[in-house]
This record gives C-alpha cells, structure tokens and sequence, in this order.
C-alpha cells in the first residue's frame, strides 16, 4: 500500500457523543513495509473532563484515566484540531488524504471527533467549477474489525477473543509502550498494530 495510514484510538468517557467527552486522543504514523505495518512518529493528547467515572467499566479501568484529565487546562476543540492538523503536516500528509485505521474507528472514534469538533468530516463540493475534496480526513477507512472478521472465515476460528490474543502474541516485533496499559489510547494504538501484523501473518503461515 502505497499510503501512509494513521492508527487512531480515543478514550472516553461513555459512548455517547453528544453528552459524552473525550478523554484522550493518540495517532500513530503507519507504512507498510516488508508485508507489515511499520510503525512511526506518534500523536498523544489528553483533554479535560469535570466527569468522574460513571459505569463500573470505566471505575475497574480508567480511574486513573479520568483523574488525570481532570487535572488537564480546557482547551478549545478547534485549537487540539489545529495540532493534530500541524503534527500529520510534519509527516509530510495533506488532508484530505489521511487514511485513519483503527479497531471501530468508523463507528465510534471518528463520529465522536467530528461531534466534538476535533476532525472534520470528508466531503467534496464545487469550486470555481472544480470538483474538490475536503476535510480533515478521508473517507476511505481502514476498519480492522474486518481484518478480525476475515482472519475468522480464513483461519477457522471461531472466538475471536481467542484469535486476537493469538495475533498479539504471533507478531513480537512491535513492542508495546512501557508505561501504558490497556485502555490508555496510545498503548492500544499499537497493540491494535500488533494483532493487525499478527493476522497478517497467521494468514500467511496458513498458505505457505
């Protein structure tokens, strides 16, 4: 694949956009090289929150989280869009050519941004008689969801659970940060890269 991809996860404080808050914001540069995703340079943002954890998930699992975003200065969503803007501009990426891949991005992580204002969406209108491209993002996303999905039909196993920890495991190269934790937004940036690779290479193992 040609295209630079950006592994995108979010933390938040419920799933619903329109009361909800996002908590913190990690993208990871992706290239695929030698039959696997690479990763590079890497975005890592935490926003502020007046919510304290409300389901037991979020109280057995992100206590720390929200402590910490409750700590964290307010800042408007159009200044946090402008940094994630400014840092994919450093990686040589324009919009709206920023091919996001992730675990549920299309359903959760960007309809949460864009409600929130920190990405908008793709869309294309007519200038000067010109059909041209807009937005923060493109269209085309990358739904690793999928790429379970299909490992599951082609390899034959049934709990998916059971498959990604077998992907995890099988693809070792990517190391995964020391001082995160599941559920922290960057560490699962690429620990969802790990299980991508490992599909990639089970699959392979399959047909060799």
């Amino acid at each position: 694949m040609r295209e630079v991809h950006w592994q995108l996860d979010i933390e938040t404080t419920d799933t619903d956009p329109k009361i909800d808050d996002i908590l913190q914001i990690a993208l990871v540069e992706c290239r695929y090289r030698d039959g696997f995703w690479q990763p590079g340079r890497f975005f890592n943002k935490f926003l502020h929150t007046d919510k304290d954890p409300a389901t037991q998930f979020a109280k057995d699992h992100m206590a720390d989280l929200f402590k910490k975003c409750q700590k964290v200065p307010y800042e408007e969503p159009e200044s946090v869009r402008g940094e994630i803007l400014g840092f994919l501009r450093e990686c040589g990426v324009r919009t709206p050519y920023v091919y996001i891949m992730g675990w549920n991005v299309s359903a959760l992580d960007i309809p949460f941004m864009v409600e929130k204002g920190y990405l908008r969406p793709f869309y294309r209108q007519t200038i000067e008689g010109m059909d041209i491209a807009t937005g923060d993002f493109h269209y085309r996303v990358y739904e690793q969801s999928g790429s379970i999905s299909l490992a599951q039909c082609v390899l034959g196993i049934e709990n998916r659970n059971d498959l990604v920890a077998r992907a995890q495991v099988d693809y070792h190269e990517i190391a995964l940060p020391t001082d995160g934790k599941d559920h922290d937004a960057l560490y699962d940036c690429y620990r969802q890269l790990k299980v991508e690779n490992g599909l990639i290479r089970l699959i392979r193992q399959k047909f060799a």
